[in-house]
Formats: structure tokens, C-alpha cells, sequence
């Protein structure tokens, strides 16, 4: 019985041993599982952490190898062809003028007693703008009256005698000669015309630079006794440089301002063009030469003696495609015009050109070389080349 027992404890001892082992064992599968998991999950981490360096790098790789490829394009400016209206015109600065002048003084100089115009006042040709004190003309008129006289008296008598036989011919010819001279001296003295100071043409006095009491000579300085313009007529009297002259035209439209017309303009033409040139200043060398425009249709506000800019209409285009003069480049070998287009994948193609009507900023392109909204390059260099690659200057809004 007893070794019964021992028996039975011994294998319960056994069983409960092998329980614990298990329960060991199945702990060591447990905890080796867990560790297992935990172990995978960090691999994985790693994993994507490998993956998003790779991808920065490749990332980074692209954008340097991007930039590499911009770093060795030209970086350059572009203007578009635009449809637009074209005027070649000259432009000019000149005083407004009537369109006929005359400065009025006397050859006398004796003291003025009476004025009879203002300026401003409309005057008839003939019209009577001032009288002078000739009262020492009539003196001399009158001795000169009485020379006349004696002078014809004694050549009278001398002609009688001389038919007669009755003088010598150098007596003669000295009696007649005082007569001619007399007669001469006598027909200089026509007092009315010294006396009234007359205006040579119609028009408005637009100076009066003398004073009652004063001599004909004592005026403004040193200017004519009066000025008078015909203001129904204005004109322009410019000087064109020598440059220029060759595209100025009997006929061609003028358009003036000025500040007295404010946003205003008025219409001319050009009417006459000097056939000599002169001399622009002291200090230059170039040669002006006077063109003469006549304004058409004269605004209230513009009066004689202004200062006006004429721009003379040379010649006109509409709706042509054009380009910035910026954009031409001239081939030092052959002369030609050239642009550089620039196409959507920033690719050069040069283009030669034939140019027509220029302005200050544009230029006409003939021939359709050049389409409305093609971009060009502005201010090319000679290191660009037809087919190279650029990058388009875009600025910042």
C-alpha cells in the first residue's frame, strides 16, 4: 500500500512537473511571439523610413538634374507680334505766326506827336498809326521849294540862249544839271508820307513799342514802332534737321497743340519747304532748313506768338503685325534682320525679317514672317542659336 502511495505522488509530482513545463514552454512560445511581432513592426517602420529617403533623394536628384538643365539655358525676356496701327511722324517745336508780318518804323527820326492804334486793333493796309513832328521837313522842304524855283528859272533862260547860240554847252549842261538835281531833292520830300507812319498790310497790331513825346527810333528795345500780323491766317515757321528733311512733303498733315489749347489740337498742312538749308546754332555744325505750315482751321485760344508742337504725319499703317525695335538683331556678315521666336517648349527659331513703317517703339514686319502673339526676344545677344533651348523671364505680378 505504502509503495502504492509513493508510486501515485511520484506521478502526480511528474505531472505537475510536466504542466509547469508546458505551461513554461507554451510562456516561451508566448513571449518568443510577442517578441516576434514587435520585431516585424520595427522592420516595417524601417522599411518605410528606407523608402521615404529613397524617394526624397530621388526627389532631389530630379530637381538637381532640372536645375542643371536650367542652369545652362539663357535666360531671356520676350514681347509678342501684336496687330496694331503704325505713325511715322516728325515732331517739331515752333511759334505760331500770322500768315503775314510787318515790322513798321521810320527813316526820320523825329519826335512822335500822336498814336493812334492800341495793341490788339484791326488795321486796313494804309491805315494811319502814328504822325510825326515834321516841322524841321518843312523847313528843308521849303528851302528846298525855293531852290527848285531859282534852279528852274535859271535853266529855262540857259535853254533859250543855249538854242540860240548864244551860250556856251558847259554852262548850259552845269544850269541843267542844278535843275536835275533840285528836282530830285524835291521829289524826296514828300511830307505826308514822312509825317504819317502807315501800316503796309491789313491785319492786328500786335506790338506798339513807341510812346507820344518819344523819337521814332527810341523803342523797346530797339525793336519796330509797331508790328502788325494777319491772324486770320496762323502759321507755323519751323526749322527741320537735315536728317529729316528728305521725308517732308509739300501737302502732308500737321497736327499742333499747345498749351493754350489744353487737350485740344488743330489741323495743317505743310505749304512751302526752303530750297537752302542753314545753320541750326552757333555751336553746331547740322544744317536746318525753314518749312512753313499753314494751320487750316485756327482754335480762339491760339494766339500769334505761342510756342506749338507740330507733328508732321509722314506716312500710316493699320492693323499690321508689329514687333519692339528691341527685338531686332542685325548679322554683322550678311546685314540681315533677324528676331528669335520662342516657341511653348522655350525653344529658339530664328526668323529673318524684312521691316517696314517705323515708329519711336515699333516696327512694321512684312511678308508674314511673323505671326499675331508669337513671343520674341527682347534685346538678343549673339550667342543665341536657332534650335537652342531657353528659359522665359516671367516677372513677378
Amino acid at each position: 500500500m505504502g509503495d502504492k502511495k509513493e508510486k501515485e505522488d511520484k506521478a502526480v509530482k511528474a505531472a505537475k512537473a510536466t504542466k509547469i513545463v508546458n505551461q513554461s514552454e507554451n510562456t516561451e512560445v508566448f513571449v518568443r511571439t510577442n517578441a516576434g511581432r514587435k520585431r516585424g513592426k520595427a522592420s516595417k517602420a524601417k522599411i518605410f523610413i528606407a523608402l521615404g529617403v529613397v524617394i526624397a533623394l530621388l526627389a532631389g536628384l530630379g530637381y538637381f538634374m532640372s536645375t542643371r538643365n536650367t542652369e545652362h539655358r539663357p535666360l531671356v525676356s520676350v514681347g509678342a507680334v501684336e496687330l496694331m496701327d503704325l505713325e511715322e511722324t516728325v515732331s517739331i517745336r515752333g511759334t505760331i505766326q500770322g500768315s503775314e508780318s510787318a515790322d513798321v518804323s521810320s527813316a526820320l527820326n523825329y519826335k512822335i506827336t500822336a498814336i493812334y492804334v492800341k495793341e490788339g486793333d484791326t488795321v486796313k493796309k494804309d491805315q494811319v498809326l502814328a504822325t510825326l513832328d515834321v516841322s524841321d521837313l518843312q523847313d528843308q522842304y521849303n528851302k528846298a521849294a525855293l531852290a527848285l524855283r531859282e534852279s528852274t528859272r535859271a535853266y529855262e533862260s540857259a535853254e533859250a540862249l543855249y538854242e540860240e547860240g548864244a551860250m556856251a554847252r558847259e554852262e548850259y549842261l552845269k544850269l541843267k544839271a542844278a535843275y536835275d538835281g533840285d528836282k530830285l531833292n524835291m521829289s524826296s520830300f514828300n511830307i505826308a508820307d514822312k509825317k504819317n507812319i502807315k501800316s503796309p498790310i491789313s491785319g492786328t497790331v500786335t506790338r506798339v513799342n513807341v510812346n507820344v513825346g518819344r523819337y521814332a527810333s527810341d523803342t523797346e528795345k530797339g525793336q519796330a514802332m509797331f508790328v502788325v500780323e494777319n491772324l486770320e491766317d496762323l502759321q507755323m515757321k519751323v526749322r527741320i534737321g537735315e536728317y529729316d528733311i528728305s521725308k517732308i512733303k509739300v501737302g502732308q498733315e500737321v497736327t499742333i497743340t499747345a498749351d493754350v489749347l489744353g487737350k485740344e489740337s488743330v489741323a495743317g498742312v505743310v505749304s512751302s519747304i526752303s530750297p537752302t538749308g542753314e545753320e541750326k546754332d552757333m555751336t553746331s555744325s547740322e544744317k536746318v532748313i525753314p518749312v512753313v505750315i499753314d494751320i487750316e482751321k485756327s482754335d480762339k485760344n491760339l494766339i500769334a506768338g505761342v510756342t506749338a508742337k507740330a507733328t508732321i504725319l509722314i506716312d500710316r499703317r493699320d492693323n499690321v503685325p508689329a514687333i519692339s525695335f528691341d527685338a531686332i538683331i542685325q548679322d554683322p556678315e550678311t546685314g540681315d534682320n533677324l528676331v528669335f521666336v520662342v516657341d511653348e517648349e522655350e525653344t529658339l527659331r530664328r526668323v529673318a525679317v524684312e521691316l517696314g513703317l517705323e515708329t519711336n517703339i515699333y516696327v512694321e514686319v512684312l511678308g508674314g514672317a511673323l505671326k499675331d502673339g508669337e513671343q520674341v526676344v527682347l534685346a538678343p545677344t549673339f550667342d543665341l542659336e536657332d534650335g537652342m533651348l531657353v528659359t522665359v523671364n516671367t516677372p513677378a505680378n
